[in-house]
């Protein structure tokens, strides 16, 4: 029979990989071997749910009446099993398996941020080797598990991208609170909206827009995390996070008043949000001034794909909503956000910002010299000495 067979399957998994974490415990650095003892205690629970399967198998009779009988249940708990196993052995292990010298060293630096914004009790771990740009496994929300681009230990100009991770990992530590305060912000600006509605004088106007906040409405919730993301990455890395993700994002849509992932807002969205948010908070940068008007060159580029109600969807207001919200969390559980001198690394990554915009050599020369200082402070004792041959090394398996 299938079933069972797929039991005895996920056992083996489990074997091999209580076998793999543990042997990589004995040798990984402090942070990794956290998350690798959280990811242990989490094969053990997997071991428990999977025998319980396995009894619950054996004792099943079908019921006379199909809508008491078990059999989906139990499916259904046997295939969560299954996916949290895939995910451990095709995803977190291959991670922890395929490190590079820099890893700690990252995972160093990434804890210094955590701390200067106010997160001492968050011990991340990086990944260098990673399908994604910037990406963050966020569970356990104490031990995070940040994929990283390798070019950042040669080249630290897009670290600012790591307070959007950051705001992935609050979601998790904050939970539920945190989630359900922005439901609520989110549920706000519907509400304005809908005011917004009766006040208009058209009835053809109301009709349109009525049905466009009707259609509205699930993505709003559905994006909301990424959303936060990105004001969590704007409040605690200031303008040059902003500054960073719009030259990340810049060439990334073909249609940037759409949405092509359902995960995420439309490009537009998020190339807007952060300067409103920044001139909320009173941290307007005259070199937002510039994105901004880099972006609106790009929008001229496009003469079809935006809605009639995108503008009112997505509008200033909106994200001053949800700016206001995420501020109010941060600051009552004691985050620092960013500020204009605030000093430590995220006055060093500005700098780096400015630079970008401005001048390739200036650029250049503060990524050389922040590099090696970065190093100098957080690389481990061990590996400070090959910091040349390493940053080689990572760089060219990120490539790869």
């Amino acid at each position: 029979m299938l079933f069972p067979a797929k039991l005895v399957e996920l056992q083996q998994h489990l074997d091999y990989l209580q076998q793999e974490f543990s042997t990589l415990q004995g040798r990984a650095h402090p942070n990794l071997a956290g998350r690798i003892n959280v990811q242990l205690t989490w094969i053990a629970a997997l071991r428990s749910g999977v025998s319980m399967v396995e009894t619950s198998l054996a004792l099943y009779q079908a019921a006379a009446n199909p809508a008491l009988d078990t059999w989906r249940q139990l499916f259904s708990t046997m295939q969560a099993l299954a996916h949290q196993v895939q995910a451990l052995r095709i995803q977190q292990l291959p991670s922890y398996l395929a490190r590079t010298p820099d890893d700690q060293y990252l995972s160093n630096l990434l804890e210094a941020v955590h701390r200067e914004v106010g997160l001492a009790d968050v011990h991340p771990v990086a990944s260098l080797h990673q399908p994604h740009w910037f990406a963050a496994s966020a569970v356990p929300a104490s031990h995070p598990l940040y994929y990283v681009p390798a070019s950042l230990v040669s080249d630290p100009g897009e670290l600012a991208l790591a307070f959007h991770e950051m705001g992935h990992v609050l979601f998790q530590l904050w939970a539920p609170d945190f989630g359900q305060r922005m439901q609520g912000a989110i549920a706000d600006a519907i509400r304005r909206k809908e005011q917004a509605i009766q006040s208009a004088a058209d009835p053809s106007d109301r009709q349109s827009m009525t049905q466009a906040l009707l259609e509205w409405r699930v993505p709003a919730f559905r994006e909301m995390e990424e959303v936060v993301c990105d004001v969590v990455g704007t409040l605690l890395g200031g303008p040059a996070f902003v500054v960073t993700l719009a030259i990340g994002l810049l060439a990334t849509s073909a249609s940037p008043f759409q949405q092509h992932t359902p995960a995420y807002p439309p490009l537009d969205c998020r190339m807007r949000l952060g300067g409103v948010v920044l001139r909320h908070i009173g941290l307007a940068d005259p070199i937002i001034d510039r994105v901004e008007a880099g972006w609106a060159q790009v929008q001229q580029l496009y003469t079809t794909g935006r809605q009639r109600w995108y503008s009112w969807l997505y509008d200033d207001e909106y994200f001053r909503q949800i700016a206001t919200a995420v501020q109010e969390q941060l600051l009552a559980r004691g985050v620092t956000p960013y500020s204009a001198g605030i000093g430590g690394i995220r006055e060093q990554i500005s700098v780096g910002a400015a630079a970008r915009m401005d001048e390739e050599q200036a650029y250049r020369s503060w990524a050389k010299s922040t590099a090696a200082e970065l190093r100098r402070v957080y690389a481990p004792a061990s590996s400070s000495s090959s910091s040349s041959s390493s940053s080689s090394s990572s760089s060219s398996n990120s490539s790869a």
